[in-house]
């Protein structure tokens, strides 16, 4: 019998743990990938710009994953780092797996919340 993974980074947004406060959270994700413009589409609807910033990485992957080579000096400003990968290995460095897009971080820790955004009103 195959034992199914534990998922990682699988926080939910107005959990308990994970309450939506302005400015706790941040969106990353890239035009080029059906599931992040999905996501940022129901960003922009359910108007969570002034609640959860958004970054945008490059929407051609390097060698080395998704880069913020949109910003200024190639880093993220708020999270600053250059590749997606490093807020995975700080969130988990054992972590072997890719670093996809969209994800949620934590802008204070820096470490990631979710990478299949969820939302709930519970």
């Amino acid at each position: 019998m195959t034992k199914t993974p534990v998922p990682h980074f699988s926080g939910i947004l107005g959990s308990a743990a994970y309450p939506i406060e302005a400015g706790r959270y941040r969106l990353i994700w890239s035009e080029i990938c059906p599931w992040s413009q999905r996501i940022a589409i129901l960003h922009r609807l359910l108007g969570l710009e002034d609640i959860i910033s958004e970054g945008k990485v490059n929407p051609v992957i390097t060698e080395q994953g998704w880069q913020f080579s949109l910003d200024e000096g190639q880093r993220d400003p708020v999270l600053d780092i250059d590749y997606l990968m490093a807020i995975y290995k700080q969130t988990d460095v054992n972590y072997l797996g890719r670093a996809t897009i969209p994800v949620i971080v934590e802008v204070t820790t820096k470490k990631i919340v979710n990478r299949a955004p969820l939302i709930t009103t519970n």
